[in-house]
């Protein structure tokens, strides 16, 4: 990615998560641009926050298959990995992905089209890297056979509702979230 466009969606990133509302001047002044740079880049306001979403996802992503790639045992241990680096990363991006929406409250109703399949085809990477360890572990045996699109679908809902749990149970401590919910997606796949 080019050092300005990456300066302008790290920019952007950090206002959303400082002030929670951002304008094309002030992303160009923390990025260190021109205003007209930004625009060299992003034709739009809305295109911006939608490029700092998917920035955000592909994020994720990277954090996931970081974390897969470090686990050399089981698809057990593979998995648990990957739900609990997905997990913090969402958890740690709670803010700002609030923050996104609350700026375009429009985004997540528009219908896909043009850089939005781009958000679809970064969060089907991350239901891919689901499928990929599930099916992996059904073939070894150490998973029971289920529908590993559905099984993955389901596990990025739970991960993305969960680590929002500040909003829903202010109460709950996150770090006690997660491994309820480890133990509930494992137990649920685990060969008999």
């Amino acid at each position: 990615m080019d050092d300005k466009r990456w300066a302008i969606l790290t920019a952007c990133q950090r206002l959303l998560e400082d002030s929670g509302s951002i304008t094309i001047d002030k992303v160009a002044s923390a990025a260190g641009v021109a205003k007209g740079t930004v625009y060299l880049y992003f034709d739009s306001k809305q295109e911006l926050i939608q490029q700092t979403f998917l920035l955000s996802i592909e994020e994720i992503s990277t954090i996931m298959e970081q974390a897969a790639a470090a686990i050399s045992g089981t698809n057990f241990e593979r998995l648990s990995a990957m739900i609990n680096a997905h997990y913090e990363a969402v958890h740690g991006k709670m803010m700002l992905l609030q923050r996104l929406f609350g700026e375009e409250p429009e985004f997540s109703r528009r219908p896909l089209r043009g850089q939005a399949l781009e958000l679809l085809r970064a969060v089907k990477k991350i239901e891919s890297q689901y499928m990929d360890v599930l099916s992996a572990g059904i073939t070894g045996g150490e998973f029971r056979p289920h529908n590993v699109q559905l099984t993955a679908a389901a596990i990025m809902a739970m991960i993305n509702n969960l680590s929002a749990g500040e909003i829903f149970w202010p109460q709950e401590n996150h770090q006690d979230i997660l491994p309820e919910l480890l133990q509930f997606i494992l137990q649920g796949i685990a060969a008999e």
